[in-house]
């Protein structure tokens, strides 16, 4: 393990999550998202810098789902609240879970947080967790991703940090195999479904859950 980038990586995540951790709602001003935006690319543009003999796939499936998800993700905003059913005393309840209310400027930051993320996780693999064993750097990852989430607790309400921490092992685990075998646009993709689903859920007729 690299102490030193560890603690830059962790450095990194202050800086960044400083401005944003509880401080995002629907009403968020218009200068704000293009700051939060702007700062989530900015930081995960220095770590894929700072990122040593990292591998990428370009291949045309993975550039498709990813421009799919993508189109998906900014679509979303525009076309669930009209096709599914307001949950407004789920959103009454809680404030802070602000992308189940499909606002596009929250869908906007969170789009660029999640690029932030896997930047995070990029240079956690290939500069951070140095061993030679692609188990032994998975082990580790996954470790570190967990005690990250936990972070979540300062946040959120109990039980959603807890079903976060506890779905972070999971990912971690997925996202891992997939970055380091040059796969981080379908991580990336994998992780953007996941919060649209969360989110889309809570959006179902009661009749269909």
């Amino acid at each position: 393990m690299n102490f030193p980038n560890l603690f830059f990586l962790l450095l990194i995540y202050v800086a960044a999550y400083l401005p944003y951790k509880g401080k995002v709602t629907t009403d968020i001003s218009s200068g704000k998202t293009l700051f939060l935006s702007i700062s989530f690319l900015v930081w995960a543009g220095v770590l894929y810098i700072f990122t040593p003999h990292s591998i990428f796939s370009y291949r045309p499936v993975v550039l498709f789902l990813f421009g799919t998800t993508i189109f998906c993700w900014f679509y979303a905003p525009f076309f669930i609240p009209r096709l599914g059913v307001k949950p407004t005393a789920y959103i009454q309840r809680n404030q802070k879970r602000y992308l189940v209310q499909f606002d596009i400027k929250t869908y906007f930051i969170k789009f660029c947080e999640v690029l932030f993320q896997q930047a995070g996780f990029l240079y956690a693999l290939f500069a951070v967790f140095t061993a030679s064993d692609q188990t032994t750097k998975l082990i580790w990852f996954t470790i570190f991703i967990a005690l990250i989430h936990t972070g979540n607790f300062l946040f959120m309400d109990e039980k959603s940090a807890f079903v976060f921490t506890i779905l972070s092992i999971p990912g971690a685990i997925v996202f891992g195999f997939l970055i380091l075998n040059g796969y981080i646009l379908l991580a990336t993709s994998i992780h953007l479904v996941f919060y649209l689903l969360m989110s889309t859920y809570h959006w179902l007729p009661k009749k269909i859950i």
